[in-house]
């Protein structure tokens, strides 16, 4: 029963003031949803930011999320698995084809006879292919390949072994409409959005990793959140008890740095939240000045340490 317009998660973030999803704002959106009996069809979290939702009314709700969160991070998360898709009928010219490949520098260009017909690709591979048999067709039926495709529901990882093998896939709707195609530099765009914060992240903790190892064995095992596990040294600890080994001013003060202690603990708490929306894989990823911030507090611990 719907009760208000389609929107997109785009929109639905912008309602709380933020342009990206986070854990913890996803927390507050469903408790606020939860408050009013409202769900999103489909789920906010895990559809592409400018994907479409409706909001309904959750008949069965009782102010607590019954249905677990889907974990697998989906295809439908990538921009390009839904956007408007340039094709190629199987009787146009093959000087149309590579036309629009060279002016739009595409790698391949779906050939198709109507939104869901789908009659294969035509591609620098399958052309050089054709060209090395002798084909003497001028259409482009003759010169392509068959396709690769994915349900747009389907797992991300799904698709990198045709996406590895062949350079692209096309992504199928519900609806058995062909959405979008993802290609090996949409993936690798994808994953570079990943790794630089996973990087700088990584080297923060090897900083503070150093940082902490000055102190004894039973203070780390001390500050530890998993007693039951034994303490052999700092690469034994997480981030958490580097930030709980680092707030106590006696310790902090036996490292003898000219900091702030404060500011410094204020700011591995930003640091903290950020990793775990990395860790997490945050539908959104971080934001430029997000990742910004982790850059300079790594530059500033590569200076103390």
């Amino acid at each position: 029963m719907p009760v208000a317009e389609p929107t997109t998660v785009r929109e639905l973030l912008g309602w709380f003031n933020y342009a990206r999803r986070s854990d913890r704002l996803i927390r507050r959106i469903r408790t606020k949803f939860a408050e009013l009996n409202l769900r999103t069809v489909p789920d906010f979290e895990r559809e592409h930011i400018d994907g479409d939702i409706s909001i309904e009314l959750d008949m069965e709700a009782t102010g607590v999320r019954k249905e677990p969160v889907d974990p697998t991070v989906r295809i439908r998360v990538l921009p390009t698995a839904r956007c408007k898709l340039t094709s190629v009928q199987p009787n146009n010219p093959l000087a149309k084809a590579t036309t629009i490949m060279l002016i739009e520098d595409f790698s391949q260009l779906p050939v198709m006879a109507n939104e869901r017909d789908v009659k294969g690709v035509v591609s620098w591979r399958s052309i050089g292919t054709a060209f090395t048999l002798g084909c003497q067709s001028d259409e482009v039926r003759h010169w392509m390949e068959p396709h690769r495709e994915i349900a747009i529901n389907a797992p991300l990882f799904d698709a990198i072994k045709d996406i590895w093998e062949h350079g692209y896939v096309l992504v199928r709707d519900v609806d058995r409409t062909i959405s979008g195609i993802v290609t090996a530099s949409d993936f690798a765009r994808q994953f570079a959005q990943l790794a630089q914060p996973f990087l700088v992240i990584g080297e923060i903790e090897l900083h503070l990793r150093n940082l902490v190892s000055k102190f004894t064995l039973e203070e780390m095992a001390e500050a530890s959140d998993d007693p039951s596990t034994p303490i052999e040294g700092s690469w034994d600890l997480n981030f958490g008890t580097y930030c709980r080994l680092l707030e106590n001013p006696d310790r902090w003060d036996r490292l003898g740095l000219r900091v702030d202690r404060a500011t410094f603990i204020h700011n591995l708490g930003q640091v903290r939240e950020m990793r775990n929306e990395v860790m997490h894989f945050a539908p959104d990823g971080l934001d430029p000045n997000e990742v910004e911030k982790l850059e300079r507090v790594a530059m500033f611990l590569r200076m103390l340490t």
